[in-house]
């Protein structure tokens, strides 16, 4: 059963969509803290169970659960992880929270195939806001050599007048294009920001980590030896993001099933990441959504190159084992179309929403 993930939607003609009404609390999810060698806190086998019994509210970012330090080596930089997650939603909550636990997963797995330390954490339950999301990435302190990941799953729309979603919260609604900006401006070597929502003109829809294995190398080329900015969302303005319940979010399934083929590939590259990426997703529409990217992103080192025929066991030679539908009026109806520089369409109602059709 296909439902809705999230959406990049055009504005209501009955006012913002900023304002949101949240459904009853639900329980707190419990809190947990992370390893860097892949293991949960308190617990000495691998990373699996991404759950622990504490019930406290991890310290420091205002973070739902938080990532440890871990071991991992401060000589190649941090990676910064923000994973937010609106898993309370009655409507979307059971994919999102399969989408979070698979981010969960695979930023635990970045961070154990490449060396490089983990710090932030998850955002989620009663913790989604608005301003909770801003003090977290205002509050972030980066450096020249780190990776910043900003990850959102949850309910969105989209303002008019730019291709990417905000984020629908409580509080008021947060465009993406805002926390990347904010997350550029502090200069991190690596900027990586993704939304799994709708991007309709008013208000969504399992990646298991790993699946098909990785290479050391390809893992430590992707995420050490690149510099710049990637910024993804899972549908085009006008369109509904679509998930069910086995796999989460079709668009962050498909990113990570096209990452861990690149993990396994000769020569892998973001370029052929995203490419398989954004294909045009089928969910619960007759119209596909259509995941777009705007990758500007640079190599800064070469793949490493080793003879796996003469040397099987080499490390860079091992694989790594794995880690209900709302109104169509904030939907194009019909065909875009290009008008004075912008791109168009009529929604339900009749009315005409352009964007501008630079990924800026």
């Amino acid at each position: 059963v296909l439902f809705l993930s999230a959406c990049n939607l055009l504005p209501s003609s009955k006012g913002s969509s900023s304002s949101v009404t949240k459904e009853p609390p639900h329980p707190q999810t419990p809190t947990t803290t992370f390893r860097t060698d892949g293991g949960v806190s308190g617990d000495s086998g691998p990373f699996i169970n991404i759950f622990s019994t504490g019930g406290k509210k991890a310290s420091g970012r205002n973070f739902t659960r938080q990532f440890s330090a871990g071991s991992g080596r401060r000589d190649g930089g941090t990676l910064h992880a923000i994973l937010v997650a609106d898993t309370n939603d009655d409507s979307i909550g059971k994919s999102v929270k399969i989408d979070l636990g698979n981010m969960e997963k695979l930023v635990s797995e970045i961070s154990q195939h490449t060396g490089i330390l983990l710090t932030g954490g998850s955002i989620s339950g009663n913790d989604v806001n608005k301003s909770q999301i801003l003090s977290v990435v205002e509050g972030l302190s980066v450096g020249p050599e780190d990776i910043v990941i900003y990850y959102y799953s949850g309910h969105g729309h989209n303002p008019g007048g730019t291709a990417w979603p905000a984020m629908v919260l409580e509080g008021g609604s947060l465009p993406l294009k805002t926390v990347r900006e904010k997350l550029k401006a502090k200069g991190p070597r690596l900027l990586i920001v993704m939304a799994d929502t709708c991007n309709g003109f008013s208000n969504r829809r399992t990646f298991n980590a790993s699946r098909a294995g990785g290479k050391k190398a390809n893992y430590e080329y992707l995420f050490l030896k690149h510099k710049g900015v990637i910024t993804a969302s899972s549908s085009e303005p006008g369109e509904y993001s679509w998930g069910n319940e086995q796999i989460g979010g079709l668009f962050t399934d498909a990113l990570l099933n096209s990452l861990n083929q690149e993990l396994v590939a000769s020569n892998p590259s973001w370029k052929a990441i995203m490419k398989g990426a954004t294909k045009p997703l089928q969910g619960g529409s007759s119209k596909p959504q259509h995941p777009q990217v705007k990758l500007d992103v640079t190599p800064i080192g070469a793949l490493p190159t080793v003879d796996c025929n003469r040397t099987p066991t080499h490390p860079d030679c091992v694989p790594i084992p794995g880690a209900v539908r709302p109104s169509l009026s904030g939907t194009c109806q019909g065909p875009s179309y290009s008008k004075r520089g912008q791109k168009c369409c009529k929604t339900g109602q009749g009315r005409e929403h352009c964007w501008s059709l630079n990924l800026d």
